[in-house]
């Protein structure tokens, strides 16, 4: 009993009347940080003192309602990041809100005391509350319109939030991780408020809130939520990462645009046999014929590639640069580097109209490699498509394999090699498995003379690579390659035959000849 007061009454023998006594003549200010947690004997004799009505100040800190009729009642405000400097992450976990910051430095759940401070709310404050922390930027014209408020409602509920140190004058959620963390136990609640927010959105803003709201799409949700997924699909495979692009469509409502949005992404994660699975159930036009054209040549059917891309031509710009980007594979791979060069040529001039950097970036790639064959300096040849490439790390990888190509052809094996192990850290880094294959199997020819453990290493990686890919061209060389090193005629002669089959005639009359001067020696 009076264990609270103790340290202020010193002796606590006598009747409670003796206490108050005592307690009334300290003339000077009183503070009791946590009210909860005070014993009932030392709170019945407060209650007594404040009856009094003593000269001196007499504050009361806690959770909660006020225990006594106050004189004055105050929230304790948003504490700042300097403010919190000496508790390292305090301030980031917490926003500053003091109720927060003292589970946090107590180790304690930082949503269980969040909850504790939104019990204190009526629905309207705590649905605007969950409305805003759903947002990805504050807007209180959003948040009225979603919840069908009156305008002196959400003044009313944005006031009391602000009072309470949850939310900033703009409507920004303090702790904003916390909330959202705290509303995953109310999900019906964050779907119902994701809906309605999403609707209102623009469509890049709107992604997050629609997959959080999956649950409760209407069939007239369905257009603008397939917009939201193409968008961010799209600008993911703008910068470089097709594999997330693919992961990202997954979830997206089915329909023909987006089965060849996905076949796209497909093709440029390389997995060419997936993409043309997924094409086969859409209707011929001229995109999936251009882009079954691309398929088709990467899986080593020159011929039939040859047909769909000449079908293209004449199509919207971004199919008829990808058809003549196609035709320009297919001359540069039957040794016509200067017609393929015009057509890799035509192919950018159209991407570029079309505001597709990424394959702009690709045609430009495959001039540079025209322009190399034809005589051009590597670094004279790749200066321009390196340059644009910097912020797309794919493209990047891909243009670093054909530098270190270049180089190889050249015998600049030092220079090759640094090429061909940067080619691979961002192939991998992106998700884009061919150039990586591309490159092992450099590093593979670089050291396939001096170190035959390391070379078959590199071809192993190649393969392993390639045929998760599905490329038929480049799995049979890098099979051809393993049968040279270790001297396996059988193995090399069922890689030729894999290329012959797939239509890479150029490709197995250069294998078979190695063979065949192998097996002279």
């Amino acid at each position: 009993p009076y264990a609270t007061l103790e340290p202020l009454l010193g002796d606590l023998e006598g009747s409670e009347t003796a206490l108050l006594r005592r307690l009334a003549r300290a003339a000077e200010p009183l503070l009791l940080d946590g009210w909860e947690a005070a014993d009932p004997e030392s709170r019945q004799l407060l209650s007594r003192l404040h009856a009094l009505r003593p000269d001196f100040a007499v504050v009361l800190a806690g959770q909660g309602e006020a225990p006594l009729p106050v004189d004055l009642r105050l929230e304790l405000g948003p504490l700042t990041a300097p403010d919190l400097a000496g508790h390292p992450g305090a301030f980031e976990a917490t926003g500053g809100i003091p109720a927060l910051v003292g589970a946090f430095s107590r180790g304690e759940p930082l949503e269980e005391a969040l909850e504790a401070r939104l019990l204190r709310l009526g629905p309207a404050e705590r649905e605007v509350y969950a409305a805003l922390a759903l947002l990805p930027s504050p807007d209180l014209g959003t948040v009225r319109q979603a919840l069908g408020l009156e305008a002196a409602t959400l003044v009313r509920a944005h006031e009391t939030l602000l009072d309470m140190g949850l939310v900033e004058a703009s409507g920004a959620v303090r702790g904003q991780g916390v909330a959202l963390r705290h509303l995953e136990g109310e999900p019906a609640l964050a779907q119902r408020l994701s809906l309605a927010l999403a609707r209102l959105l623009p469509d890049p803003q709107a992604l997050p809130l629609y997959r959080r709201a999956r649950a409760l799409w209407e069939p007239a949700d369905l257009p603008k939520v397939r917009r939201a997924f193409h968008h961010w699909a799209q600008e993911l495979l703008r910068r470089g990462f097709p594999k997330r692009a693919v992961e990202l469509l997954e979830d997206s409502p089915p329909s023909p645009e987006t089965a060849l949005l996905r076949a796209r992404a497909l093709e440029r994660s390389s997995l060419f046999r997936q993409a043309l699975d997924l094409l086969e159930g859409l209707e011929p036009t001229p995109q999936t014929q251009a882009l079954t054209s691309r398929l088709l040549f990467k899986l080593g059917y020159p011929d039939e590639a040859r047909r769909a891309a000449e079908a293209a031509l004449g199509g919207p710009l971004e199919a008829e640069a990808e058809a003549l980007n196609t035709l320009g594979e297919i001359a540069l791979r039957r040794g016509q580097a200067q017609e393929a060069l015009e057509l890799f040529s035509r192919a950018a001039t159209l991407w570029q109209a079309a505001g597709q950097r990424s394959r702009w970036l690709w045609a430009l790639n495959n001039r540079a490699v025209a322009r190399s064959v034809l005589g051009g300096y590597v670094e004279e040849a790749f200066a321009e498509v390196m340059q644009a490439a910097e912020e797309d790390p794919s493209a990047q990888a891909m243009v670093l394999f054909n530098v270190g190509q270049g180089h190889l052809n050249r015998r600049e094996l030092p220079q090759a090699e640094r090429a061909f192990l940067r080619a691979i850290d961002l192939a991998l880094e992106s998700g884009a498995l061919t150039p990586a294959a591309l490159a092992w199997n450099g590093l593979g020819v670089i050291r396939h003379g001096g170190q035959p453990a390391n070379a078959r290493q590199a071809y192993t990686k190649a393969l392993e690579l390639a045929q998760q890919a599905g490329d038929a061209q480049l799995t049979a060389i890098a099979l051809a390659n393993l049968a040279e090193l270790e001297g396996n005629i059988p193995a090399w002669e069922q890689a030729v035959e894999l290329l012959e089959r797939s239509g890479f005639l150029a490709m197995a009359r250069e294998v078979r000849a190695t063979m065949e001067t192998f097996m002279r020696r």
